[in-house]
């Protein structure tokens, strides 16, 4: 997206930053204007939360049609990407439970075979006396 703000372009980006804690997705973005030094003019959004509202109110001031549009933007990014982390930590408890379902029916297997085994060894040594 880009608008003009005193007679130079400026590129806004934006999305969210997964803050490694599963179910909480911060925003991020950042303003740049070009026509200008490199490396100048450049403000960066974190993942603070509170400059992001920052940001975002100072954009709804400005540009209030973008503001919103953003805001929506984020919102449904925020909500999809909380679902998925859901998703995921369902599929990974099912995932765990399969895993240890496999190893309890593998290790009574091994018990049922080391139980035939004695018996045939039990057996075998009751028919050779």
């Amino acid at each position: 997206m880009s608008n003009k703000k005193n007679g130079k372009t400026q590129k806004i980006s934006g999305g969210h930053q997964d803050s490694g804690a599963e179910g909480k997705h911060e925003p991020v973005g950042n303003i740049q204007q070009e026509g200008g030094e490199p490396g100048t003019n450049e403000i960066s959004i974190g993942g603070e939360d509170s400059e992001w509202r920052d940001w975002v109110s100072n954009l709804r001031n400005q540009h209030p049609d973008f503001a919103k549009v953003l805001e929506r933007l984020h919102g449904i990014e925020s909500k999809y990407l909380n679902y998925v982390d859901a998703h995921q930590g369902r599929l990974k408890a099912r995932l765990q439970e399969s895993l240890d379902d496999k190893a309890e029916f593998l290790r009574q297997v091994r018990g049922l075979e080391a139980d035939i085994l004695g018996l045939v060894k039990e057996q075998e040594s009751q028919h050779d006396e």
